[in-house]
């Protein structure tokens, strides 16, 4: 079967690879990812006075600069991916396409890892069916082309729930052979601790699915020489988060910006929550991030590949069933594919009802977005497997890979000819060909100036700016700039306004004496407006239309 993985490696492979760098680097990557991978901190965006500069993230900075630093963009996240792709500047630089290769990479291997579980606790079709379903996954490929920590997410997730799954399930082809409990118990150990350095939410996965599904296993088990060494597992895994645990307090004291979501309390959202959002996070691993009009039958394929197995599990969860259920959980010798697939269902489903008590009690809404439950898309891609293994004498098995793939590839090709993201390169090309080189710019929010200068070629007189300074503020900011520029002589009085991110607020609080007289318009809410000083208020009456 290593031929038909290749495959599916190589077909993965080139769906990530491919258009790597068609959508320039946006906020999260061009702000947080390269300023903490580079660990150099940033200068003052708020430079009031105009003057020109340029802003690029200079030499990769060494670990201890890189934590010093560490908190400066991102309040919540932990420093593994940070520290991870600080090492792979120094090897690969800081390009584009180098910066999301490390996320391809982290992709392709969480796609061999599921093969692996697959093969193991079910079948080697049931493995090559889950990798392939992963390959294909416009989600997947969505994160694996981010310069982001959630492909590390999935990789951690993986290898973390598939070694204790095969620790409580394969446990007793191990007896003769403490060597491989031994390095199962060390897999995921590393990953679990891995997991949860990579992204906060991860707590939710180890604590639902690893910690009590766990132990409800080998309470029923009574297996205690098997729930020493998960025990003693998890005890290294808070002793190794131990030196970076200043890093969570900082994150959890911010409570009310807890993974940047806040939503208004409504008494129906909870059951909305439970019943409807985590069911359509599990499609949206299969199907994608944002699916397109003609792409939408996505859903349905996707809802079969997952609503199979499940149908068949509540058809044996019958009273005579269950106890058998319960005789087969206390055998050591346990080696039945219903027994994975209820371990698989309770990985999928715990850490998210977890994430949805949080939500209800610390409103928020956490739940509703997917990459942040990404720790438990492994076995949504392990059930969809299975039950493409079990569909395989069906007469519609074929049409139904073949449907849903070819959904996928629409998807995934539509994706990467419409820019998803916000599109910096154009931006800063427009920018060098109709401002003037000290032609101030206010940016908002400031943080923009990052992922503009990215893609800039020489300095500008740039301004970061929000609209929480205020009108009084910001008419002071721009008559320092009109002062600035009488005083030079310059007969050009004029100045730009770029905003991003919710930033076009800005335009509200532009002093009415100020002039529109260009104005361009980007995908993805990105706006470019051009002002002119007006000294006498009844010349500044705005163009209706502009």
């Amino acid at each position: 079967m290593m031929k038909p993985l290749l495959l599916v490696l190589i077909l993965a492979g080139g769906l990530r690879f491919a258009s790597l760098t068609f959508d320039s680097l946006w906020l999260d990557e061009s702000y947080q990812t390269v300023v903490e991978a580079y660990g150099n901190g940033l200068p003052d965006l708020f430079n009031a006075t105009g003057e020109t500069f340029l802003f690029k993230p200079g030499e990769v900075a060494n670990y201890s600069s890189l934590l010093a630093n560490f908190r400066q963009v991102d309040p919540l996240c932990p420093p593994l991916y940070a520290i991870l792709i600080n090492r792979w500047l120094t090897i690969f630089g800081g390009s584009d396409f180098a910066l999301r290769a490390f996320s391809v990479l982290c992709s392709l291997l969480s796609i061999a890892s599921v093969y692996f579980w697959g093969c193991a606790l079910l079948t080697k079709r049931c493995g090559l069916y889950a990798a392939l379903l992963q390959a294909i996954s416009p989600f997947d490929i969505h994160y694996a082309q981010e310069a982001r920590m959630y492909s590390l997410v999935a990789l951690s997730a993986s290898l973390a729930g598939g070694s204790l799954l095969y620790l409580c399930l394969r446990y007793s082809h191990m007896q003769s052979k403490a060597s491989r409990r031994f390095l199962f118990a060390f897999i995921y150990t590393i990953s679990t601790w891995a997991l949860v350095n990579t992204h906060y939410t991860q707590l939710f996965t180890w604590c639902a699915f690893v910690i009590l599904a766990g132990l409800v296993f080998f309470i029923v088990r009574a297996d205690m020489p098997l729930l020493a060494y998960v025990a003693a597992s998890n005890l290294c895994i808070i002793v190794l988060s131990i030196p970076w645990f200043s890093f969570f307090s900082q994150a959890a004291t911010l409570q009310t910006a807890s993974f940047y979501i806040i939503r208004h309390s409504n008494l129906l959202w909870p059951f909305w929550a439970l019943l409807i959002r985590i069911p359509f996070n599990w499609l949206v691993f299969l199907a994608g991030k944002k699916v397109m009009l003609w792409a939408v039958p996505v859903y349905v394929t996707s809802a079969c590949l997952i609503a199979y197995p499940l149908l068949a599990i509540s058809r044996a969860a019958g009273k005579k069933s269950w106890q058998a259920l319960t005789r087969r959980l206390s055998d050591t010798a346990v080696d039945h594919q219903y027994i994975v697939l209820y371990m698989l269902i309770l990985w999928s489903l715990l850490p998210a009802i977890l994430i949805w008590l949080f939500d209800v009690l610390e409103t928020h809404k956490v739940i509703e977005v997917p990459r942040y439950v990404m720790g438990t898309m492994p076995a949504i891609f392990l059930i969809a497997g299975y039950s493409l293994y079990r569909m395989e004498n069906k007469k519609f098995f074929l049409p139904l890979l073949m449907a849903h793939s070819i959904f996928c590839f629409a998807n995934n090709a539509y994706m990467h000819i419409v820019p998803q993201r916000e599109n910096w390169r154009v931006v800063a090309q427009t920018i060098e060909r109709v401002c003037q080189l000290q032609t101030p710019i206010l940016v908002s929010p400031y943080y923009n100036i990052v992922c503009l200068d990215r893609y800039l070629h020489y300095p500008l007189r740039q301004i970061g700016v929000s609209s929480v300074l205020g009108a009084v503020r910001l008419e002071s900011i721009i008559d320092n700039m009109s002062n600035s520029n009488k005083s030079n002589g310059k007969s050009e009085q004029a100045f730009w306004v770029l905003s991003a991110q919710e930033g076009d607020t800005i335009f509200d609080i532009v002093p009415r004496r100020c002039k529109i007289v260009q104005k361009y318009d980007f995908p993805h809410a990105l706006h470019l407006r051009q002002y002119i000083f007006v000294r006498d208020n009844s010349e500044a009456q705005r163009p209706e239309g502009i």
